[in-house]
């Protein structure tokens, strides 16, 4: 009986998780008489999954005034079993998704030309730069631009969307 009575329990409370997950449902009766929350709701990649790439491009600046075209900086490694147990890039690839992340976090809340300008002077702004500086030393180097934009994955429907255009800055 006490088994019966045990599965009868967890049998409901997992009828009433899946049906919370639906937000049509939710809005209504489960969520009104949960008053001690005990029926989760699970929303995997949180309320807004991410559907965007990060793209870092960069070129340089010759000394004789020629400017080469824009060579892309892999922020992401193909997907292979062995990376699981060994990806020595992955740290590096991280680091400068994190730095675009919080370039581009900046640049949404920039307002005024003056917060604009101060993006510069970010440590994400100076480290991004400083990794194409290093990836930009040929012995006619003069400058180096990066650029950052936003593509959608397989969504060809979309354009990529510029996020930031640095100036040129001398190596």
């Amino acid at each position: 009986m006490f088994l019966l009575v045990v599965l009868t329990f967890y049998l409901g409370w997992i009828l009433l998780t899946c049906m919370n997950q639906h937000s049509f449902m939710s809005d209504t009766w489960v969520q009104k008489y949960d008053i001690f929350h005990l029926v989760p709701i699970w929303t995997f990649f949180a309320p807004n999954p991410g559907v965007s790439d990060y793209n870092l491009l960069f070129r340089v600046k010759k000394a004789d005034g020629s400017i080469s075209g824009f060579q892309e900086v892999p922020l992401r490694s193909e997907k292979k079993i062995a990376m699981a147990l060994f990806n020595p890039n992955r740290r590096l690839q991280k680091a400068l998704h994190d730095h675009a992340r919080a370039i581009i976090m900046n640049v949404d809340d920039c307002i005024t030309e003056q917060t604009k300008a101060n993006i510069k002077l970010t440590f994400s702004y100076i480290s991004i730069l400083n990794f194409c500086s290093k990836l930009a030393k040929k012995p006619d180097a003069y400058a180096v631009q990066f650029m950052i934009i936003e593509t959608f994955g397989y969504n060809e429907l979309t354009e990529p969307r510029l996020i930031l255009n640095s100036e040129f800055h001398r190596i």
